[in-house]
């Protein structure tokens, strides 16, 4: 019997090229006034966002090729491997709590901890692999690397595979694994408060959830788990200053400290604001001239709103949601239940991350530092996005 080739879908990968192509764009024009600002010349983020994107597509080209099926045991080192460098990054944080302040209370001012894990931005979630006075890698620079981002990639791919096996049987869900499912879930939340990372930690629990929930696990234990959790994440707001802060800002709409801590958000509301119908024009951006702060990461969306106005954000809007219902589409029609999961993982953390960002770009929500998929300046996110594509795109052979 003559063997069926078995073929991608094509309008998926012609949506999500259209999609990084344009990011790419997007990067270099948010960013020119920065990076020659600051490095002198217009293309240093270009540059790196493209170094990114072509170790994104060497990623992307693996996992599209390399039958997703044997991918178990990669899922499971990568997941320890992410967990560790979490952990890593989250003990500064942890040596501010009571108890173990008296073990590591020195760790924090340590110059070696601080040079692979600094602080930036009052958060340790990035670990650099070159620090100062080690030599820097020639066009990389400092290899930063964000475990958050890491995790998110092989979150999907762990719980795809343990989610899998467990309904091997049917959905009857054994209390052993959701008592192992929870702990994981736990810990994950637990390292990303440390850090602190909330962006990451909404969207890892999101991601977790609803994959459980299309793997088919009892909606007894979401109505039991979801309000505990609830309540769990309720004292991180009210005892901490930082937090605290973060939300009155997000409830006054930035008009509480509009030259303080509502800064970023008002600027970016005001571009939001400039746009109008139909946009400044592309590349004419007034914001982009050091008035939102990394303007080329999370509040990128910004810029687009302010230079294609609210039509041309909509067909934005439009094509993105186009690649999302194909990936959809290919989660549906997959004939194995690994592949649904792969598909509706990757689909589920474009989405849940696509939400955290226009959310916090727009008001509706505080702001998390959650990047624009695809578009967002940043290697982390990009590499292990694009990764995820790949995978995606992968599974879309077997619908």
């Amino acid at each position: 019997m003559k063997k069926t080739k078995k073929l991608i879908d094509y309008y998926l990968l012609f949506g999500l090229l259209v999609l990084l192509i344009f990011g790419t764009i997007t990067v270099y024009n948010s960013s020119l006034v920065a990076s020659n600002n600051l490095f002198g010349g217009q293309f240093y983020f270009l540059i790196h966002q493209l170094l990114w994107l072509f170790f994104g597509l060497v990623g992307g080209v693996f996992f599209y090729l390399y039958p997703y099926q044997k991918l178990r045991l990669f899922f499971k080192i990568g997941l320890y491997i992410s967990l560790f460098f979490l952990f890593l990054t989250g003990l500064g944080g942890l040596s501010s709590l009571p108890f173990f302040r008296l073990f590591l209370g020195w760790l924090p001012d340590n110059i070696l901890y601080q040079s692979f894990c600094p602080a930036i931005n009052g958060a340790r979630r990035w670990f650099i692999f070159n620090p100062s006075p080690l030599p820097a890698i020639p066009l990389l620079g400092r290899l930063n690397f964000q475990p958050a981002e890491a995790l998110k990639f092989f979150i999907v791919g762990y719980l795809s595979f343990t989610l899998s096996q467990a309904t091997r049987n049917g959905r009857n869900f054994p209390s052993v694994f959701l008592w192992r499912f929870s702990f994981l879930i736990a810990v994950i939340s637990g390292l990303l408060v440390l850090q602190p990372d909330f962006g990451s930690l909404l969207l890892l629990n999101s991601l977790s959830f609803g994959l459980a929930f299309l793997a088919g696990v009892p909606l007894w234990y979401f109505s039991l788990l979801l309000p505990l959790g609830t309540l769990a994440g309720l004292p991180l707001i009210l005892f901490s200053d930082y937090r605290r802060a973060r939300l009155l800002t997000f409830l006054s709409g930035g008009s509480q400290d509009p030259l303080g801590k509502g800064y970023q958000i008002s600027q970016v509301l005001i571009a939001l604001g400039s746009g109008g119908w139909f946009g400044l024009g592309f590349g004419n951006s007034r914001q982009k001239h050091g008035y939102i702060p990394e303007v080329a990461t999370d509040s990128i969306f910004a810029i687009i709103g302010e230079e294609l106005g609210w039509v041309g954000t909509v067909v934005f809007l439009v094509i993105y949601f186009y690649v999302l219902f194909r990936g959809l589409a290919v989660s549906r029609n997959c004939q194995d239940n690994v592949g649904k999961l792969l598909a509706g993982g990757v689909v589920l953390w474009i989405f849940s991350q696509l939400v955290l960002n226009l959310g916090a770009v727009t008001a509706l929500i505080p702001f998390t530092g959650v990047p624009l998929p695809m578009i967002s300046y940043g290697g982390s996110s990009l590499i292990f996005i694009v990764s995820g594509l790949g995978l995606l795109l992968n599974v879309s052979k077997n619908s």
